[in-house]
């Protein structure tokens, strides 16, 4: 039996009596959480019980009743970080954020006081178990940062287009078209630089707001020193006088398509992260 077919009967019982159950989650606080399979892309629901944090906020334990291994709901959260939480009759999308540090600790030591069976399953392994508080995804907030890093990465998605179109020219390219393609190559250059510039930025006041992420943040650090690289790489092939033309727009081809696949990730891991942090925090003012 599937862990999925495990679940059903729960998932079930849940829904169709306002988020209460029988058996062994009776009078236990128990949500529903949906996240996205790592493997799948299908949607996977997992019955939790969960505590609230000193916030009010939904904190579901990685435990997987003991078991050598994370469950495999938290290793699809850390993939795709965006899920739905159904408390009672409630549903509604949130962000789940791991906890590190203090904060993981304080949230560990108070449950294993509280629950005879979470100390029981403390007892069974060596592993830590992953603590996950669930930030409620502010509606009104969510179309404002995150829709704008979609534009900007547009924006620079279509100077990249710009850019091969520019470089696909015949075998004898004329001046004014070199020219043309050393302009677009240092626009989107000078764009690409100044975009990671202010997100380098940003990322520390992320970090500071939810300190579960940094690992998903440094990823990102990586991964723009790697741009950082591709950059170089462009401003080159505009210089080389001596280079085949079909051998510019191949490379340029290559290197947009690891630029856009870069996007692409950083859309995946960071919006659902922007979509739960005031503005405000991010521009550097008090919430």
């Amino acid at each position: 039996m599937t862990h999925t077919e495990r679940n059903r009967p729960i998932v079930e019982e849940f829904r169709a009596n306002g988020g209460k159950v029988g058996g062994y989650f009776a009078g236990v606080p128990l949500l529903l959480l949906t996240t996205t399979g790592a493997q799948s892309g299908e949607p996977r629901t997992s019955p939790l019980a969960y505590q609230e944090d000193d916030h009010g906020r939904p904190v579901v334990f990685g435990t997987n009743a003991g078991a050598d291994h994370d469950p495999q709901w938290y290793r699809n959260l850390v993939d795709n970080p965006r899920v739905t939480v159904e408390i009672g009759t409630s549903a509604y999308q949130a962000v789940a954020i791991p906890l590190r540090g203090e904060e993981h600790e304080r949230l560990h030591a108070r449950m294993a006081e509280t629950s005879e069976a979470y100390a029981g399953y403390i007892e069974r392994t060596d592993r830590t178990f992953p603590i996950v508080v669930l930030h409620r995804v502010d509606e009104d907030r969510r179309n404002a940062i995150g829709l704008e890093l979609l534009r900007i990465h547009d924006d620079l998605r279509r100077a990249l287009g710009d850019l091969l179109e520019a470089a696909a020219f015949g075998t004898a390219p004329t001046p004014g078209l070199m020219e043309q393609l050393r302009e677009r190559c240092l626009t989107v250059c000078g764009d690409l630089e100044s975009h990671h510039g202010k997100e380098e930025g940003v990322f520390p006041r992320i970090e500071r707001h939810h300190p579960g992420v940094a690992p998903v943040l440094d990823e990102l650090r990586r991964q723009h020193r790697v741009l950082a690289g591709m950059r170089a790489e462009l401003e080159a092939l505009y210089a080389r006088t001596d280079m085949d033309p079909e051998d510019r727009r191949e490379e340029i081809s290559r290197l947009a398509e690891e630029i856009d696949a870069h996007f692409a990730d950083e859309e995946r891991r960071l919006i659902p992260v922007l979509d739960t942090v005031d503005p405000a925090v991010l521009l550097g003012r008090p919430a």
